[in-house]
This record gives C-alpha cells, structure tokens and sequence, in this order.
C-alpha cells in the first residue's frame, strides 16, 4: 500500500509532459482501484481538475527552465 501511496506522490514530481502524468495517473489508478476504492473514485470525479494541474506544474517548471 505505501508503494502506491509514494508511485501517485513521484506521478507529480517526475512526470516530464501533461500527456505522461495523464497516462501514469491512468495507470495508477488501474493498479491501485481495489486497494483505495474511495480515493480512486475521488480521483476519477476530479480528473480533469488533477490533469489541469499537471499542466500548472509542467508550465512552471517550463518558465523556470527558462529564467535560468
């Protein structure tokens, strides 16, 4: 259990693209729907506000690249 809990947390911090962190959500929430029922339910009704966030976190870390 707490290797999916750190897998969803490293989606976040390692996904390199919006497509990659859409496509490693999906799968996380593949492997993990019979162990959090709840929160993947949770997950899949605020789907496109999380992916809109990994925009957010892409575009940061994009203008950051660039200021430096």
């Amino acid at each position: 259990m707490q290797e999916l809990k750190e897998e969803f947390r490293k989606i976040y911090e390692t996904s390199e693209n919006p497509t990659e962190g859409l496509l490693s959500i999906s799968e996380w929430l593949a492997k993990s729907s019979s162990v959090f029922t709840k929160s993947c339910q949770t997950i899949r009704n605020w789907f496109g506000e999380i992916i809109s966030y990994t925009l957010d976190v892409h575009n940061l870390r994009f203008i950051k690249l660039l200021k430096s």
